[in-house]
């Protein structure tokens, strides 16, 4: 379990810490590690972590990330300030993990990614992850 990982702002979305992490799997490997859990938290965290494609723990975790993105969307309408094509994409993304079939929840990293074009700062996606905390995994 991962319970502390914390670099410097001066220091982040540099790629340092996918390098960091990506650097110990093969550690994680010689000892028989299956999988990572985390808590990926406000602040980054919850956009970082979802780039780094860990999905969510478990079907509570998708059930609690249901719940915020709802009273997300509710705070930006269509016509508000998300364009109507990410208010609609955030809308099926949700659909799907209120599907019931843990198999079609979307990634933290689909939901991370909706309304990012190139050269964005930042995006519907990135700002909602970036304000949400979720429980996630990574198998090896």
């Amino acid at each position: 379990k991962h319970d502390t990982f914390e670099l410097g702002s001066a220091l982040q979305g540099k790629g340092i810490g996918a390098r960091i992490l990506g650097a110990a799997l093969p550690g994680y490997d010689a000892l028989g590690v299956k999988r990572i859990e985390l808590l990926a938290n406000l602040d980054v965290g919850g956009y970082a972590w979802a780039k780094q494609v860990y999905g969510f723990l478990d079907e509570e975790a998708v059930g609690d990330m249901a719940d915020r993105l709802d009273r997300a969307i509710g705070d930006h309408p269509v016509g508000g300030d998300w364009s109507d094509a990410d208010v609609r994409a955030m809308r099926a993304l949700l659909k799907r993990m209120r599907s019931g079939d843990p198999g079609k929840a979307p990634t933290p990293l689909e939901l991370a990614m909706v309304g990012w074009t190139a050269g964005a700062k930042m995006w519907p996606g990135k700002e909602f992850m970036l304000a949400n905390q979720w429980e996630g995994v990574k198998k090896l």
